[in-house]
Formats: C-alpha cells, structure tokens, sequence
C-alpha cells in the first residue's frame, strides 16, 4: 500500500512539473506550506522543489531545511546530499556569512555521521579557516579533537579539543549558545584525558569537570538529557581508572544514567550504561558483569562500536572463569564488529583500508590483545600449536594497525604512546614464536620493539636531501620552533594561553606543510615513513665470522614469573634461549648498578660485586655451548629495556675468581640490528678529521673545573692533529660551525642526564631536543662526559639521552658515559682509544684494547669498574682510519731496486 502512494506522489509532481504553469514563487510557497504542516517532505519532492526555484535564497533555504529534516530521522546519505547543495549556492560575498559557516559546519557532521572522516575533517578545516564566528571555530575544533581521539591519535586529539575551550574560554561575548558549546567541550576533552590513563591527565579530567560544574551551576538550563549523561558517564569513567580508583563513586554516576535511560526510554543510554557497568564489576571482580553485559546487548539497536565492547568485555569475563573456547568466539565476535563485518566470524586478511578506516582504534587493539591472551591461554591447556600461529598472525594484525597510526601522525607524544601501547604485544608475539621454534620472527618482533622511531629519524634526516633547499629551510624552521616552545612549555606546566596556543598553531602549520609537501614529492614521505626491520637472513648475509649479536626481550606479563628470551646470530648460526625466574635477575641488576657507580675500596664490596656479576653471567650467557661458542668475539648487545645503561664488559666470567667479559670480548651496543644497517646508508662526508671542545671553566658556578680535560684535549690532538677549543672558545656557537664537517667530535665536558639532557659549555648549553635540528657528517662522536647515556626511558623505544640525540643528528658511532666519570681514569682510557684508532683499529677494538690496557696498568680498588666500564661504544665499529699502505708501498719497491741494484753490480763485477 505505501508504495503504491510513494508512485502517485511522484506522479503527482511529475504532472505539477510538466502541465501546471506555476511560477518560482509558488513553488516557494508551496514549500512552505508542506513545512508548515510538520510532514516528512520526501526526496522526489525536494529534488523537484529545488529544480524549478530560481531564487537563490530560496534554494539555500530549502536546501538546509532538507538536509537537517533527513539528519534528524538518521538518513545521512540525504542530509548529505542536501547540505551539499546548500553549501554549492553560496557565491564568494554569501562565503562570509553566518550561514554559509553553519551549512559548512553542519555538512562535517553530517559526514562524521555516515563515516565519511575524511570529507568531515576538510569541512570542520574550512569553517577553521574561514573564521567567521569564534563559536564556530571552536566546535569544529572540538569536533576534530574527538575525531583524533576516536582514530587513537590522544594527544593530537587532546591540542585540538584545548584549542577550542581556549578560543570559548577567551570570548568577551556572553552568549548562552558559547556556555552550551563550551560545557560540551570540557565534557568531550575529559574523555580524552580518560582514555590517556595517565596521573596527569587525570587530574586535568577532574579539573575539566569541575569547569563544568560551575558552568552548570550559573546555568542549570545548560543540563540538557545530553550533556546530563555525557557528564555522568565521564565522571564514572574518571573515577573508575586506576588513579582515582573509586568502584563507588563509579557505579553511583553509571547507575544515575541507566535510571534517567529507562525513564525515558532511551534504548541507547541503557545499552551505553549497561556495558559501562559491566566493565566496572569486571574489572573490580564483583557478581553481575555478564548479567550487565549482556543486558547492554539486548538493548544495543545498532551501534557496532559499543556491541565490540560489549563482546570483548564478555571475552575478558569467560576467560576468567576458563571458559577459553567462549572467550575465543566472543572475541572474535567484537573484532568482526569493530572492522565493519557485522558479527560475520571470518579468517580473511584484513586490508589496509580496513585498519584505517576502524572506528574506535584504542578499543581495536585492547580486543586484539585480549585475543592473543585468550589464544595463549588455550596453547597452555591443549598444548596445540595452531595457537600460537593465530598469535603470530594476531599480533601482526595488531603491528599493521599501530603502524597505520604512527605512519599517519606528526605528533611524537602520541608516536611514543603507541610504542609503549605495542611493546608488550611484540614481547608475546618473540614468547609465542620461541615456543614454536621460529627464529626469523623472534627476531622480527624484537626488532620491531626497539627504537624504530630512531630509524625513521635518521632516515627522515637522510632522505630529505631530496628536497628543495626552500622547502629544507621552512620546515626545519618549524621543526626548531616547535621543539624550542615545547621545551619552554614543559618547563612551566601551568602556562597554556599565549604559549599553548602559538605551539599548536605551529603544530598546525607544520603539519599543513608537510601535507603540501605528500602532494609535491609524495616518494619522499613513502621513503620515510615505511620503516621495516631488516629480516634475520639479511643481517646474518653481513655479519663476519668474528661477530656475535645477541638481543634480549623480558616479558613481564606474567608479574609472578618474569622472564627474558635471547636470540644469539652468528653469520652461520642462529639459536633461541629462554631465562626463567627474571624476577631474580632483575634484582642482581638492581645490585649490580649500585656497585659499579662507586670505586670497590672494601673486601666485602669486592667479594659481593664478584658474586652479583658471575650470578648475571650466568643467567644471560646460559650454558657451556653458548659461553665457549662467543669467546673472544666481538659481541653486539642489543639490550632490553631493563638490561640498558648497564656495562656488559664488567660481568664476572670466572666462578673462582674476578675475570671481566672485556677480558675474553671486544663489546659494543646497538639500538636494533636493523638500525646498525640503515644508519649505516648514510652518506658522509668530512673535511677535519678531529676537533675538540674542552671548556675547562664553567659560567655557571654550580659547575666545578674539570681540569685535567685540557691535557685530555691535548693529548688526543697530538695524534690525530685536528682542532681544539677550550675556555671561552668551546662555546655552543663554535661547536655548531665547527662539528658539521668533522670526522671525529670529542666533547669533555659537564652533561646533564635528567628529564632534560643537556651538554654544558662555557656559557651555555645544548639540550637534546636541539640536536634533534643539528646536523652532522661525524663517523665517531666522543662524549667524554658524565651520564651521557642516561635519559628517560620510553618503552618500545628506549632512552630518550644525549647519545641517542647525537646519533639523530647523523653520528655514525657514539661513545657515552653511564655514570659520573673519573677524571684522571677517563683521560688515560681516551689516550689508549685514540692510540689504538689512529694505529687503524676498528672502534670496539680501540675501546676494548684501551680498558684492557687501564686494566693491566692498574691493581686494587683502581681496577674497580667504575674507573674505566662507564664508556661504551653504541653503533658502527669498523675503522675510523684505514691504514695507509702507500709508505710500505714505497719501502717495498726501494728494496726491490736495492736488490736490482746489487743484482746488476755483482753481474757487472762477474764480467
């Protein structure tokens, strides 16, 4: 029967649109009156409305009226269509209006409605840039922030949503519409803070959510049904997270929105309150969580996002009571409906554009680790071992998908929160591949957990000489604007307005330009962003038969027994080794880096360093085979994580008495095996084989006088006969133009290792973030100063120290220091190093060589590791100088017409 009517109604206007000669203002009319009597006006009628008006006011009219009638009955494909042609009938004077900014504004949400991200995000950039009403802006700001958020990009998500309550926050006007708008952004900008889960942003939550109490509070009318669930509903969420803790306070504001839901009826409110209470008693072990779940399951209509949730939560709960084959086919269930399957249980892979286009990115990847938990779980209980396949396959699913985010971001913070959010993934994926014998992915997985956005640095920085010097110049500019204002903000966290605001409009710009750039030269960012670890046989083709890397992994998963997995290659051989009972370890570690960072001057420090030391040989060198199998070769650590800023070379090898590793080893370090060879593509050229910087005296009086580096300085001069600074000309100024072009840079000097490392000079400083914009062509960079290793630690990545910087600035090898060096000790290491290098010894047999010397040429409490196991060498090992064979060229071929000579007199003497 209705579609009986739906054909006389076209008809209908077809006979009106053919025969009737009525004119453009009649139709207008017309258009009226159907609005007037509040009745659904269908498309064929709208289409046919439009057709005939002339009348451009009209047409804008209709068109908007159309697009938010089919916007509110949730037919966005017709919203959309309309408020396209609305936003199509504004001429370029009209562009400036109010009302060509609300359909531009309305159009983006309309598409973030249908899932059209990408043609939202350009509407809510041009209401930006259009900036016509603050208002406007701000929401559209807001709109992106969660946006970001919902694409896991927190932190960018966090500077948009801020950007918005500034500009609100900031406006003389006192409009009621601005305290509406500005109560939804503080609601929205504290689920960000939520979903950051860090003690910080917590706080900020609370802060935000107090705003908006007094908001409320001046204006009780700003309490929609809206704003009163959003407001319950982040209250619980804030109070449910592990900082604030609070189960009560929790349920209290869950339960407050399921109330208001059932009164009036809101099927989605009680879905959403049913699901967020069923987590709550999950996660604090109460009775009800599945009861809670599945009621959110019953009352979801059709939002794919919170049936995800609620599959996955279902999961978690089956999985605690060891129903592992449920808890498997729930969490498949969730995956299905968070990529867009709609529950279709399917073993396809996924695309790219699947990975991207997911909706909830955070609440993916938690599914996806939940799913690899599960998948152990039920290996432990049949021992079969397509199991441990679908967490290889799972776990890379989860690489492609953090891949996609960090790929896609300029925002480091939010790079450096996925690395630490896909660390442990990596770790179950090297436990999963140990346990199926796979060494090529125990090395993938490795690798991928260290320190890839170095290498994207590094090449970043080598790549982009490809570009026009303009376009190097602008963006570098930027880049050193952004990290000097991120650093001053950093200093003094309370300040936001100005300073907050210019670093995002930086941010924005830079991004800008380096999306005009894609456009350009779209290699280019191919280039840098597709970072992939090199695989096993290609790093096993370029080692020697004298080399030996051996990378560690600890995985804490299981808190009650830790344990960390090695993978020793050689260019022959590769085998795996499991260390059980890491807790013990991770304690001898603890007591070992208390011993080595002070001179052992008592028999009882002696006797326990030996024990300790002998104890960590033992557990990371597990076994004759492999103890016989590395001596007296060069070893490359690649350490964990709780293994880094600790010497390997001072581990006790003898049970009977006190033999250090260096002994038996030359021994260096690595970030990653892949990173040793992509930093070694680039190509450098230097004109100065040495220089040296020794301030000696310091401006800053809390400094005190290093006097022995000048004879340090010196000495090394002698024999590489480069270029020394000291005093006042071992400025910043003069190591910047000087160390570019200089093969060897030698720093003896004061260094900072804290939140902020920085390199002290006479009158100033280089902090890490700077070296981050320096370049340089140096195949060795010496810092001959104290805790030059030492920075924060990011897990996925490692320290954040001043070598690291060095090394993003285009050091080929650095030689750091992990703890508060001797001065008198120090100056004689680095004379033997440089000796042994200038003589055509590769780096690690310089080093080695000069701490067996100091060694050798020292006794009791003298020999302590402090004196002389502070120094390691990180990346390149090979020769700094080839040896010159032109001089023995000559000798040889002087003897050969010697003996010619002789040859010829005694023939002629015959004669």
């Amino acid at each position: 029967m209705k579609i009986k009517i739906k054909k006389y109604k076209i008809f209908f206007w077809l006979l009106i649109g053919h025969i009737l000669p009525i004119s453009s203002q009649n139709y207008y009319k017309q258009f009226v009156k159907l609005k007037e009597s509040k009745k659904i006006i269908e498309e064929i009628e709208s289409d046919h409305l439009l057709g005939v008006t002339k009348d451009t006011t009209h047409i804008l009219e209709m068109s908007h009226f159309f697009s938010v009638q089919w916007y509110n009955k949730k037919k966005y494909d017709l919203a959309i269509k309309y408020a396209k042609i609305e936003v199509s009938h504004f001429n370029d004077q009209l562009k400036k209006s109010t009302s060509y900014e609300n359909a531009l504004y309305n159009l983006g949400r309309f598409y973030f409605k249908n899932r059209e991200f990408t043609k939202g995000v350009w509407c809510f950039n041009n209401v930006i840039e259009a900036n016509i009403t603050r208002i406007k802006v701000a929401r559209s700001y807001g709109e992106l922030g969660k946006y970001y958020r919902r694409k896991g990009e927190l932190y960018k998500a966090l500077n948009y949503s801020k950007k918005g309550i500034y500009l609100l926050e900031t406006d003389s006007s006192k409009k009621s519409s601005l305290e509406s708008s500005l109560l939804s952004l503080y609601i929205n900008t504290t689920i960000i803070c939520d979903e950051l889960d860090t003690k910080t942003s917590s706080r900020q939550g609370v802060e935000l959510l107090k705003n908006a109490d007094s908001l409320i509070q001046l204006n009780e009318r700003l309490l929609s049904q809206k704003n009163f669930y959003s407001l319950n509903a982040t209250y619980a969420n804030l109070y449910a997270n592990a900082y604030l803790n609070d189960f009560s306070k929790s349920k209290y504001y869950y339960i407050r929105n399921l109330e208001r839901g059932i009164e009036q009826k809101d099927s989605s409110v009680i879905s959403n309150s049913y699901v967020n209470l069923g987590e709550l008693y999950f996660d604090y072990q109460k009775d009800s969580a599945l009861f809670y779940l599945k009621r959110s399951l019953i009352f979801n209509k059709n939002n794919e996002n919170r049936k995800a949730e609620s599959y996955r939560n279902i999961a978690n709960y089956f999985r605690e009571q060891g129903n592992y084959k449920l808890a498997l086919q729930n969490i498949k269930n969730s995956l299905s409906w968070s990529f867009g399957l709609n529950g279709e249980l399917t073993n396809r892979t996924l695309s790219e554009l699947q990975l991207f286009d997911t909706d909830d990115r955070r609440n993916v990847f938690r599914a996806l680790r939940s799913k690899i938990i599960i998948l152990f779980d039920l290996y432990e209980k049949t021992k079969n071992l397509k199991y441990l396949e679908q967490v290889i396959n799972t776990v890379t699913i989860s690489d492609r998908l953090v891949t996609v985010i960090i790929e896609n971001s300029f925002e480091i913070n939010t790079k450096l929160l996925w690395r630490k959010e896909v660390s442990d993934t990596y770790t179950m994926g090297v436990r999963a591949a140990y346990l199926l014998g796979d060494n090529a992915s125990i090395f993938r997985f490795m690798e991928k957990n260290k320190g890839l956005l170095l290498i994207q640095g590094v090449k970043e920085n080598t790549i982009q000489y490809d570009l026009p010097k303009e376009l190097l110049d602008k963006r570098l500019r930027l880049k050193e604007n952004i990290l000097s204002l991120e650093d001053n903000i950093n200093q003094n966290q309370d300040i936001y307005s100005k300073e907050k605001d210019s670093l995002f409009e930086l941010k924005k710009s830079y991004q800008a330009f380096n999306d005009s750039l894609y456009k350009v030269n779209p290699k280019y960012f191919d280039k840098k962003l597709r970072i992939e670890p090199f695989a096993l046989s290609q790093i096993k083709e370029k080692l020697d038969s004298d080399t030996v890397i051996i990378s560690y992994t600890l995985d804490e998963q299981n808190v009650e027994e830790k344990s960390v997995f090695g993978l020793v290659i050689t260019s022959k051989n590769t085998f795996s080794f499991k260390v059980k009972n890491a807790n013990d370890l991770l304690v001898n570690l603890d007591e070992y880096r208390r011993l080595i960072s002070r001179p052992l001057k008592k028999k009882k420090e002696l006797m326990s360093f030996k024990d300790v030391s002998y104890a960590i040989y033992q557990q990371l060198f597990p076994g004759e085979h492999f103890k016989k199998m590395i001596k007296n070769k060069h070893l490359v650590f690649i350490p964990d994580v709780a293994m880094q800023n600790i010497p390997f070379e001072a581990f006790n090898v003898s049970a009977e008495s006190l033999k250090y590793l260096i002994e038996q080893n030359d021994i260096s370090y690595t970030y990653s095996a892949s990173f040793l060879e992509h930093n070694s593509k680039t190509e450098r050229k230097a004109n100065l084989d040495f220089v040296g910087f020794a301030p000696i005296q310091f401006s800053n009086a809390n400094l005190p006088e290093l006097s022995t580096t000048q004879e340090e300085v010196f000495s090394i001069n002698t024999i590489l006969n480069g270029e020394t600074y000291l005093f006042e000309q071992a400025s910043k100024e003069m190591f910047l133009k000087m160390s570019e072009d200089a093969k060897i840079i030698h720093l003896a000097t004061h260094a900072n290792s804290g939140e902020k490392p920085e390199i002290y000079f006479f009158k100033d400083t280089i902090k890490l973030h700077e070296l981050y914009i320096y370049k340089n062509n140096s195949d060795l960079v010496v810092l001959s100063a104290c805790q030059t290793n030492l920075g924060k630690i990011n897990k996925g990545e490692g320290v954040f120290s001043l070598a690291r910087g060095f090394f993003y600035a285009g050091a080929n090898t650095v030689i750091s220091s992990l703890w508060n060096v001797n001065d008198t000790s120090t100056s004689n290491i680095m004379k033997y190093f440089y000796e042994d290098l200038n003589a055509s010894s590769s780096k690690v047999e310089a080093l080695s060589n000069a701490k067996r010397k100091y060694l050798k040429e020292h006794s009791l409490s003298e020999m302590s590791p402090y004196y002389w196991a502070s120094f390691v060498l990180i990346g390149d090992t090979d020769q700094a100088f080839e040896k010159n064979f032109v001089p023995y060229y000559i000798m040889g071929f002087l003897i050969f017409i010697f003996f010619i000579f002789i040859f010829f007199k005694k023939m002629g003497n015959k004669s």
